[in-house]
């Protein structure tokens, strides 16, 4: 099995199992050679890994440097390369995708177990020895059935009820309501956002990504429509809260009484700095110096209607490859402009929700993409599953489904509803109100329930507004009648 060896970040990421990870060390024990590594770093430090673990029977985590002792004691370029190396083990410790490196460790132990019984077979049978070329091939599955994970037997309470005791499965988005329905971005699950053209997509997914980033997950975001520049510009000012001229930026919040309950809404203004301002590079620099490099945030265009699912595949393998970069959150902004045949599209864009949910699944990653609602959706107060343009098996093959929903009104006011139209798993058909300032790229400032009151208390809001104002909208609210918050 050493003819071929592990190269790249995959190479890397099973070093950090074996050096870190005691609950992946049973598999990689009995499948992983030290041979397999290209690197001769690599290989002693798997082989400390095995040895450690078959006498104490758990990684070697913090004690790998007391390991490595007689080689970073000697002050030679080579001491300098385990050092190094051991900084990038530790560093990379709580960013490896375990299951997703697994199911790669998986593949290649079946491709090498059965190249190198087929070869070995292939000598004996050339030299008339029948029952060694059987026994070379039955190896090579043997080998194959120590890495196969037949699935949970219900039985086995160790297994079966590990759900108890497992983290939140899905990633905050920090709307409330749906992080406390685990409704954001999991491993493995498909989330569509489905709204009308021009209405709130790009905006929600830079929300998510900010999000996500800022709770240390690795995003990639795969625009189809945007350039790089515009939309890092976008999940700059949504991180930072920029405006993109106004210093002054007003937005509606909630009034609530003492059990949370809904009453009414007020005005609030906020200075911000702005894109006009002339330090802004180094304001924006300086606030993404303070989170050592702990943003990692990719943006990725592609064409329209150029992009398949297979250059999607081999960019996520060069990404993997090249950069040891695997995201946990992928979001394609919006996977309805890959490239789609128009001769048979419905067919053609069921099939790419179902690659994409494939995906996720694959690669243990949560994957997000808006999808466009058909023209009914224009004027619809509530959009539902029926607003899914082209294909409604959309909904089929998502786990959960958002649709952003804002009527005129609610968008003079900078107020939106967010409805659940599908949940796998919790209750749908959920309505949450949230309101928004997009002169700063927020997409959501507050979030509340929707209560049987909200229409009139929203017409109330309104005509007391348009008493005030003269019909204009917020933005050109006179100062005295609005509440100033500090940035």
């Amino acid at each position: 099995m050493s003819q071929e060896q592990i190269s790249g970040s995959l190479s890397q990421n099973l070093l950090t199992l074996l050096a870190f990870d005691s609950e992946s060390l049973p598999l990689l024990a009995s499948t992983l050679e030290p041979g397999m590594f290209e690197s001769d770093f690599y290989k002693h430090i798997c082989q400390l890994s095995l040895e450690f673990y078959r006498e104490f029977k758990t990684a070697p985590g913090d004690h790998l440097p007391d390991l490595l002792e007689p080689k970073l004691n000697q002050e030679t370029r080579e001491s300098e390369a385990y050092l190094k190396i051991l900084i990038n083990l530790f560093n990379n410790k709580d960013e490896v995708n375990r299951d997703y490196v697994l199911s790669q460790l998986n593949r290649f132990i079946r491709q090498q177990a059965l190249k190198d019984g087929i070869i070995t077979a292939h000598q004996y049978v050339k030299d008339g020895d029948l029952e060694n070329a059987e026994e070379a091939l039955n190896r090579a599955v043997s080998k194959q059935i120590k890495v196969f994970e037949p699935g949970i037997m219900v039985a086995d309470t160790s297994k079966s009820l590990a759900f108890l005791n497992a983290a939140t499965p899905a990633y905050p988005i920090g709307i409330k309501q749906l992080d406390d329905m685990d409704l954001g971005p999991a491993r493995g699950e498909l989330l569509v956002i489905l709204a009308p053209a021009n209405r709130g997509k790009t905006q929600f997914c830079a929300h998510i990504a900010k999000v996500c980033a800022l709770n240390r997950l690795k995003v990639l975001v795969i625009s189809l429509e945007m350039s790089e520049q515009k939309y890092t510009q976008r999940i700059l000012q949504a991180l930072f809260a920029i405006s993109k001229r106004q210093s002054e930026v007003v937005y509606t919040s909630f009034n609530e009484d003492e059990d949370g309950k809904l009453m009414g809404f007020r005005l609030e203004m906020v200075e911000r700095p702005t894109l006009k301002d002339e330090n802004i590079g180094k304001i924006i620099t300086e606030k993404l110096s303070k989170f050592h490099n702990k943003i990692k945030i990719l943006v990725k265009r592609f064409p329209t209607n150029a992009l398949t699912m297979k250059g999607l595949e081999a960019y996520l393998d060069s990404l993997e490859r090249f950069s040891n970069y695997i995201p946990d959150v992928l979001i394609i902004d919006y996977a309805d402009l890959m490239l789609i045949d128009a001769a048979n599209i419905r067919v053609a864009t069921s099939n790419v929700y179902k690659d994409l949910r494939r995906i996720a699944v694959e690669r243990n990653i949560g994957v997000v993409s808006p999808s466009q609602a058909n023209r009914l959706a224009e004027d619809a107060r509530i959009i539902t599953l029926k607003h899914l343009a082209e294909d409604y098996s959309k909904a089929a093959t998502a786990d959960n489904v958002i649709a952003y929903c804002q009527t005129s009104l609610e968008y003079q006011l900078g107020l939106a509803r967010l409805f659940i139209a599908k949940a796998r798993d919790e209750e749908r058909d959920l309505t949450i109100l949230i309101s928004q300032a997009y002169k700063m790229s927020q997409f959501c400032i507050r979030s509340h329930l929707i209560s049987d009151r909200y229409w009139s208390l929203l017409d109330a809001h309104s005509n007391q507004n348009d008493e005030d104002n003269g019909t204009q909208p917020p933005a050109h609210t006179p100062r005295r009648s609005l509440r100033r918050r500090s940035g």
